[in-house]
């Protein structure tokens, strides 16, 4: 009867559901990522790489192995490896040839697993091939590539919202829309607040207008108040006083001596 070991039983397993196999003597290398794959700005992904060693792996990988690369048009760039002589040992290390984009301004790549190559917050630069070699003692190498392309984040217009206001009797709707192409996006509060500022404005129209209707009628009743008093004042002026005369033709004469 033959005894199934876990690491025999996993590379069994993998053998029938991954997309790439490759073996070497005592060395497998298997991709269970898709060959292409499609990622928007802004998304994480998780380029996966499983490898299954059934020996000594100081016996078998070379000193500076598994090995990542980025090629981008043609020109290809070592991401990262792992060293037999750091300390842990086989140390995941970052290149010296690491393209700065996924260094600055943070960090944005990773190891997860044994092979899985993880990169955060994809821009558009990140399209190209990626690829997870291991280099053998024995002079052979096992490579699987995967080619991802980040595309731009599809814009959709947003729906337009409206906005009610009751005012006393009436009830008026008004719509609000959302800006979706400049730096500055309308809401449907922002609506709300046009639609109550207009309303404020008629408000202070009718105000000015109910405060010059009063002045006109009290200069209108001042006018007919000192129109009625001047015609009052005429009427009851007459001509210069005279003083009474004494009987007689005015002249006076002094009694004869």
């Amino acid at each position: 009867m033959s005894v199934v070991y876990p690491s025999s039983l996993f590379l069994f397993i993998s053998l029938m559901l991954n997309r790439s196999f490759l073996s070497l003597g005592e060395v497998q290398l298997f991709r269970i990522s898709k060959s292409n794959i499609s990622k928007e700005i802004g998304d994480n992904i998780s380029l996966i790489w499983e490898y299954n060693v059934t020996t000594n792996r100081d016996a078998e990988f070379k000193s500076t192995s598994p090995i990542w690369f980025f090629d981008k048009n043609g020109t290809e760039s070592k991401i990262a490896f792992e060293d037999q002589f750091e300390t842990p040992k086989w140390k995941w290390t970052i290149s010296n040839d690491c393209p700065e984009q996924f260094l600055k301004p943070k960090q944005r790549i990773h190891k997860e697993g044994k092979a899985t190559l993880f990169i955060t917050n994809l821009s558009l630069s990140d399209s190209g091939k990626y690829t997870c070699k291991i280099e053998l003692i024995s002079g052979s190498d096992l490579s699987s590539s995967v080619q991802l392309f980040v595309v731009s984040t599809p814009t959709t217009a947003a729906p337009t919202a409206t906005a009610t206001i009751n005012t006393g009797s009436t009830s008026s709707t008004a719509p609000s829309s959302s800006n979706t192409t400049g730096s500055t996006t309308k809401s449907g509060t922002d609506g709300d607040s046009e639609a109550l500022s207009d309303e404020a404005i008629a408000g202070i129209s009718v105000a000015v207008i109910v405060v010059v209707v009063v002045i006109v009628v009290l200069a209108v009743c001042m006018w007919k108040k000192s129109k009625n008093n001047g015609n009052n004042g005429s009427n009851n002026k007459s001509g210069p006083l005279e003083m009474d005369k004494p009987p007689g033709d005015g002249n006076t004469t002094s009694p004869e001596a």
